[in-house]
């Protein structure tokens, strides 16, 4: 189940990115955390980066809410999910 909610999420986050492509009047994609979110989010939460641009390169180091590592060893990371049940997403940041 988890797997499943994760991927769903990652092709509906992949959607809403590719619709701000093609709005022409997005010009960043800014990081949301839903309430509850775990230590490993609650950082990003407001992260802003280019509309191209990715949030995180393979290899990567993030630092979580409570000061730990955690690495980014298995894609880069252009939008959430950032890990496995995650409920993050974008919104966009408009020109």
């Amino acid at each position: 189940d988890r797997i499943a909610r994760s991927e769903v999420s990652r092709y509906s986050v992949e959607a809403t990115q590719e619709s701000f492509i093609q709005s022409d009047v997005v010009k960043a994609k800014e990081w949301i955390v839903n309430p509850g979110a775990c230590p490993i989010c609650v950082p990003l939460n407001g992260k802003t980066v280019s509309l191209g641009d990715s949030f995180f390169e393979k290899g990567d180091e993030a630092v979580d809410a409570n000061g730990d590592p955690f690495s980014i060893t298995y894609e880069t990371v252009e939008h959430p999910p950032i890990h496995v049940n995650c409920r993050c997403d974008i919104v966009p940041v408009l020109k």
